[in-house]
């Protein structure tokens, strides 16, 4: 309570005598140095060239590139501990150069080495001008009207190798052999 009345106390002293002079002679000082309003345009013209100055231009880039540098180390610096890394568990080793092992060994390699082969033989000379020249035959023929044809047949030929289509074909030729095989027991035995 003592803080509050002591607080009370010193605003409700009178201010000094001399407070409202002293304001008046401080104003007419800061007009007194400021630039009137003839002085102004000039200093707005002195202004321009500095605004668009290589070296203003250069300023503002270092000052870009300062704050720049100074958010990235905030980034950088937010988590300054690694993360921990995991122990290394052995069974996870064993496993993995098993896998390589296996590969390593086996159909693999030779699988790798026929298909280098093969491709060897793909491209000898003989078979790469025969593409070079089926492709320079073909190249003007490829029109987006035959494009739009061909993405057509190949969006008919997807539906067609649905199971719901491939299924009953199936069915209808396993059907067909079975009844091709009776009519040519037929004909045997007709002796045609």
């Amino acid at each position: 309570m003592k803080l509050l009345n002591d607080f009370v106390l010193v605003f409700q002293r009178p201010t000094p005598r001399h407070y409202p002079n002293s304001c008046k002679s401080l104003g007419k000082s800061i007009q007194a140095q400021a630039p009137g309003p003839k002085k102004l345009p000039s200093l707005a013209n002195q202004s321009k060239p500095n605004i668009n100055s290589k070296r203003n231009k250069e300023d503002n880039i270092r000052f870009f590139i300062l704050i720049s540098l100074l958010l990235f180390t905030v980034f950088a610096l937010a988590n300054p501990e690694p993360a921990p890394t995991p122990d290394p568990q052995l069974g996870d080793i064993s496993e993995k150069l098993r896998g390589i092992g296996e590969i390593l060994t086996g159909e693999f390699p030779r699988q790798v080495q026929s298909a280098i082969r093969h491709v060897d033989d793909l491209l000898d000379g003989k078979s790469t001008k025969v593409t070079k020249n089926l492709l320079m035959t073909a190249g003007p023929a490829t029109t987006p009207a035959l494009l739009k044809k061909v993405s057509g047949l190949l969006d008919d030929g997807s539906k067609l190798l649905a199971p719901d289509f491939v299924n009953p074909t199936k069915n209808l030729i396993k059907k067909a052999s079975k009844l091709l095989d009776t009519v040519d027991a037929l004909f045997k035995s007709l002796g045609l």
